[in-house]
């Protein structure tokens, strides 16, 4: 190096805001498909691959808890969709623990907005409920739950906008809930949780 020159080169504060180009997702999934990350576990956000968090054991229960009770008890004409990558926009395409869409779409192969989506929480639970929920609004997203296996409770977003869930509501461990497409599919995370 250069006597006197510093490696400033690729600070963020350096970079001019206009200079970043976002990825698209095409050019996302191209990326993946040549192997350039290297089977990490990442997603595209807002124009950014993000690493995803490792899966805690309550976590991973959770999960698997969740994908039975939904696999037994939505009606036939939807399709869950469990951990898979969700094409939300042009720029993000996050891979939540559960997609409800209809069943339709998924054998068209169509991209549609998710009727439920479902994140269970542990390490991520600020990007659940911060980046991750701004951008499920803005796409649409009808009903949003975020699932906080820290402190037992669940977080539903309702109501999209272009900034944001306008309803937000956390519920305990025992109270019972429902999403909004599927008055029927009553339970608590107690239920989920006592399955261990």
């Amino acid at each position: 190096m250069l006597a006197g020159m510093q490696n400033h080169v690729l600070d963020p504060p350096a970079i001019a805001p206009d200079r970043i180009l976002p990825l698209r997702i095409e050019e996302y999934m191209r990326l993946s498909e040549v192997g350039v990350f290297d089977d990490e576990k990442v997603e595209l956000l807002d124009g950014v691959v993000v690493k995803m968090s490792a899966q805690g054991p309550k976590h991973m229960e959770l999960v698997a808890f969740m994908n039975r009770l939904l696999a037994r008890r939505l009606p036939d004409d939807y399709a869950v969709l469990p951990q898979c990558t969700h094409l939300l926009s042009e720029h993000s395409a996050p891979e939540p623990d559960f997609v409800v869409v209809t069943a339709r779409s998924v054998h068209a192969h169509e991209r549609e907005t998710a009727t439920w989506l479902v994140e269970v929480a542990e390490s991520s639970i600020r990007k659940d409920l911060g980046l991750k929920a701004r951008l499920y609004a803005a796409a649409g997203v009808a009903e949003y739950w975020v699932i906080d296996a820290n402190v037992d409770a669940v977080v539903v977003h309702l109501e999209p906008s272009a900034d944001g869930y306008r309803s937000i509501t956390t519920h305990g461990r025992f109270e019972r809930l429902a999403p909004r497409a599927f008055p029927s599919l009553v339970f608590s995370l107690d239920e989920l949780l006592a399955a261990r």
